[in-house]
């Protein structure tokens, strides 16, 4: 009989390495995560899991949760119930500073008082990083950002865009364990904005960080992300690659209603054309303003103050209020 290897499990099978165990935890992990201020309930059960190295977007109109969630995830506010867990651990309580989470705001945040290289090294110095090491990480830092060369220069002294690339550059210099953007493209013009989303797809493929991005731009989202996160009223409607929620999304209002779909009376008030995608403006006396996307094709000769009727699927309804007993 011949003696079973020390190590090994009975039939044969290997003990997965640390390294492999590790790769199937998620980066970041959201278990019923929900977030009240006082009645109003921002965030309610949101379950989500972000990839290692991933590039996740919420996306959501103002008031749909996303940036409450940013914020539980940062530690700027605590989950009134629920778990949130990074590489696995439980960092649900913990302080933004604990986390080892990096951070981008829309309005960068930058101090004027600093060089771009204090800029940087800002947060190295505070985990107390020898000179010589915090000095070549923001030379590192700056070739992944394309701006070698302005180490010197003033906040002040720089255009919107390279702002920009120096405060994702500063969240990077500590090799943190998830990166954070919060609408980070919004203060830039349109042209400005297409540049800096190739940038962004550049810096994210190059240093691999896994990120979570916050926009209410669907266009953004989509051109930006491995996948889209979908929010609406605290809620997680769906969660999917960009093509996929673009081409089957889990739920939507049509203008050409399909045979078992609910019907509404509405009047379009407006008609925006974005590309291949037209929105459509229109108000009903029952629902109010109710927003329709269609392809170019199906909104073809629709004009401002025509009447129509649009449809949806029965399991898309949602009640929003109801008469209380007497």
């Amino acid at each position: 009989m011949i003696p079973q290897a020390a190590g090994r499990p009975a039939g044969g099978e290997r003990t997965p390495s640390p390294e492999a165990t590790a790769e199937r935890v998620a980066a970041l992990d959201m278990r019923g995560v929900t977030k009240d201020f006082g009645s109003v309930r921002a965030v309610a059960g949101v379950d989500l899991q972000v990839r290692r190295g991933e590039f996740l977007t919420l996306l959501g109109p103002s008031g749909s949760g996303k940036t409450t969630i940013l914020k539980l995830v940062a530690g700027f506010e605590h989950p009134t119930s629920g778990q949130i867990l990074l590489d696995g651990e439980d960092i649900s309580r913990l302080s933004p500073a604990e986390r080892g989470i990096g951070v981008v705001f829309q309005h960068y945040a930058l101090f004027p008082h600093m060089t771009v290289r204090d800029n940087i090294g800002y947060s190295l110095r505070r985990r107390r990083w020898s000179r010589e090491r915090w000095r070549e990480r923001v030379r590192d830092t700056l070739r992944l950002v394309r701006l070698e060369g302005y180490e010197a220069r003033y906040p002040r002294q720089l255009s919107g865009g390279q702002q920009q690339r120096v405060a994702v550059a500063r969240a990077l210099a500590f090799h943190p364990r998830l990166l954070l953007m919060d609408e980070p493209l919004g203060a830039l013009d349109r042209a400005l904005r297409v540049e800096m989303q190739e940038e962004l797809r550049r810096i994210h493929r190059e240093s691999e960080t896994t990120v979570v991005y916050v926009t209410h731009d669907q266009e953004e989202a989509l051109a930006l992300s491995d996948r889209v996160a979908i929010l609406w009223e605290g809620r997680l409607q769906q969660v999917g690659a960009p093509r996929d929620l673009y081409r089957v999304p889990a739920n939507r209002i049509r203008l050409r209603p399909a045979r078992d779909d609910l019907l509404l009376s509405v009047t379009i008030r407006d008609v925006l054309y974005l590309g291949d995608v037209v929105r459509v403006v229109c108000e009903s006396d029952v629902a109010g303003q109710v927003l329709v996307s269609a392809d170019s094709d199906a909104a073809m000769g629709l004009a401002i103050r025509d009447s129509l009727t649009v449809g949806f699927a029965p399991a898309d309804a949602v009640a929003v209020s109801v008469t209380e007993p007497a």
